[in-house]
C-alpha cells in the first residue's frame, strides 16, 4: 500500500509540475501587443486578488505572472497566475482567482512535497555575450520593476 501511495504522489507531482511548467512558459503571452508597458512577472495583483507581495530577491517559493490567454488586449482576473510552495502543508499551490472566498484562493496542485525552489532572478543589466552582432529587435524581457532590455541571440 505504501508503494502505491508513493507512486500516486509521484503522478500528482508530475501533473502539478507539468501545469506549472506550461503556464510559466506562457508567461507574458500578449498576442496583440496592445498592453502598454506590459510586465509578465509581477510582484502582486490588483484588487481583489491583492493577497500577497513577491520580493523576487528573497522569496524563492512563490512566483506570480500574467498572460493574455484570450487575446483581448487586457489582463483579466483569470489571467493572473501564481504558484507557491506551502512549507507548513508541504504542498505546491496555485492561486485561483475565481474563488470568491480569500481563504480558498490557494488550491493544492501537488501534495507531500519536501521543497520547491523557484529561482526567479531579475535581469537588470545587459550581459556582454548578449551584445553580439545578431541583435534581436522584438523579444523584450519584462520583469517587475526592471527596465525593458532587448535580448540578443549569439
Amino acid at each position: 500500500m505504501a508503494l502505491l501511495t508513493h507512486q500516486m504522489d509521484k503522478v500528482e507531482l508530475r501533473g502539478g509540475m507539468y501545469l506549472m511548467n506550461r503556464e510559466l512558459r506562457s508567461a507574458g503571452y500578449n498576442p496583440l501587443k496592445a498592453i502598454p508597458n506590459y510586465v509578465s512577472f509581477v510582484t502582486s495583483f490588483p484588487a481583489p486578488n491583492n493577497q500577497f507581495v513577491v520580493n523576487y530577491a528573497t522569496d524563492h517559493s512563490i512566483v506570480a505572472f500574467t498572460l493574455d490567454t484570450n487575446g483581448n488586449g487586457s489582463i483579466d482576473s483569470s489571467e493572473q497566475i501564481a504558484y507557491r510552495f506551502n512549507n507548513a502543508k508541504k504542498t505546491l499551490e496555485r492561486f485561483n482567482t475565481t474563488q470568491a472566498n480569500p481563504a480558498d484562493k490557494w488550491e493544492a496542485v501537488a501534495t507531500n512535497i519536501d521543497a520547491v525552489y523557484l529561482p526567479i532572478r531579475l535581469i537588470r543589466f545587459q550581459l556582454p555575450e548578449f551584445q553580439a552582432a545578431h541583435r534581436e529587435q522584438h523579444p523584450i524581457l519584462a520583469v517587475a520593476e526592471c527596465p525593458l532590455v532587448p535580448l540578443t541571440r549569439v
